[in-house]
């Protein structure tokens, strides 16, 4: 559950076995080491690099600003918000998608990472 949200799996994942690691006298100093930096770098690696890209190609949205509405709405719902945020922000983009007004399509083209003043921004 707690994988969800980004950075909440990643904090688990490394306090878990920290008492584990304190309270075993066999443990060396790599294998500590190890058993902390190893879930902090991989959890970091996909929560912030490999899931905003397959979530961002799956809806039609640019990673970055899959990683905005996550600190968007975890500002305004704060951990609802931050489950509910990359869905939100996909519903938008269909509901933009289907206003015929030029500010939609400014915004929609931003969600699905066309910038303004690029070749693919023009719809």
């Amino acid at each position: 559950f707690a994988n969800f949200i980004p950075n909440v799996g990643a904090m688990l994942a490394t306090i878990v076995p920290i008492p584990i690691v304190i309270l075993d006298p066999n443990q060396t100093t790599v294998s500590s080491i190890l058993a902390v930096g190893l879930p902090v770098i991989i959890h970091s690696l996909v929560g912030n690099i490999v899931e905003p890209k397959v979530f961002g190609d799956t809806m039609e949205l640019h990673p970055v600003v899959v990683l905005i509405s996550l600190s968007f709405w975890y500002t305004v719902w704060g951990v609802p918000g931050a489950i509910l945020s990359v869905p939100i922000t996909a519903v938008l983009r269909i509901i933009l998608s289907n206003i015929n007004h030029p500010y939609a399509t400014v915004v929609l083209c931003i969600l699905e990472g066309k910038l303004p003043g690029s070749s693919a921004f023009h719809v």
